[in-house]
């Protein structure tokens, strides 16, 4: 899945963006969070630690950053994000109870 091609999520008639909305910090502080709780489930952290390796150290820092640029775009922030984050996860494997 890339941006999508309609354009950047508008949300007022001035053409303010969701990014601009929410802005850079804020962006970086809820992806920041948001994996921190994630990695502490017990059955989705298990997953991110052995792919990315412990939280907040290993890749942590380049993943969120691709996180980042992705929500950038889609959101009509700055972005040079061009990943397909389909193919990247496709071949991820869960082991344990089903969602």
């Amino acid at each position: 899945m890339t941006a999508p091609s309609s354009g950047p999520l508008l949300l007022t008639a001035e053409g303010d963006t969701l990014f601009s909305r929410i802005g850079e910090e804020r962006l970086r502080a809820l992806l920041w969070g948001f994996y921190a709780e994630v990695v502490k489930d017990e059955l989705l952290g298990p997953m991110f630690r052995q792919r990315i390796g412990p939280f907040p150290g290993a890749g942590w820092p380049v993943h969120i950053a691709r996180l980042e640029g992705f929500w950038r775009a889609v959101t009509g922030g700055p972005s040079a994000y061009r990943g397909q984050p389909g193919p990247a996860h496709a071949g991820l494997e869960r082991t344990g109870s089903p969602l």
